[in-house]
């Protein structure tokens, strides 16, 4: 009796100790640089990407799909960095080791007559365990496009009183 219940209790720490020791994988993403001011006719290249593996082992993932999220007037953003580099993977498969994974995201460019606005997309960037489950993240982040400058009221009384100057020094040069 007491023999069986060693062998069953030996058995339930030894389930129990592989079952806890197994890697598990546990993911976050962010956009980095997160927060962008640019104004009319700028353009900000190297958006990146960090993928976070907080788990304790390495794994494969294959990615699917990639969107920036942002729907702006005047704003065009460029992906071509993502899909340059993960073409150049194996199969589009990442070992992905514990730690941080940076990689390109985007290019982004304002058109020189944009509208003044503030964008709050979010990034959503999808992949596939090796073997495991569909993951899906998203990542706020933030574009400030900034109006083109308004000439201030000095500027403008300058600007008219030297066109003035020339007008009258002009007349009477000719009388």
């Amino acid at each position: 009796m007491w023999k069986r219940i060693w062998l069953v209790t030996i058995a339930a720490l030894a389930l129990f100790s592989f079952a806890s020791s197994r890697s598990y994988a546990e993911y976050k993403f962010y956009v980095n640089p997160d927060s962008l001011v640019l104004s009319p006719g700028e353009s900000y290249l190297g958006v990146h990407g960090e993928l976070v593996n907080n788990g304790t082992d390495p794994v494969d993932i294959q990615f699917t799909a990639f969107n920036d999220g942002l729907v702006a007037v005047g704003v065009t953003v460029d992906t071509t960095p993502f899909y340059d580099w993960v073409f150049t993977l194996d199969n589009l498969t990442l070992r992905l080791e514990p730690g941080v994974e940076w990689f390109p995201l985007f290019n982004i460019y304002v058109d020189p007559d944009a509208p003044a606005a503030l964008y709050e997309p979010t990034a959503v960037l999808e992949f596939d365990e090796i073997g495991g489950a569909s993951v899906e993240l998203g990542a706020n982040w933030q574009l400030e496009v900034q109006g083109a400058p308004v000439p201030e009221p000095g500027t403008l009384f300058t600007f008219g009183s030297g066109l003035a100057s020339l007008v009258a020094y002009l007349r009477r040069r000719r009388t």
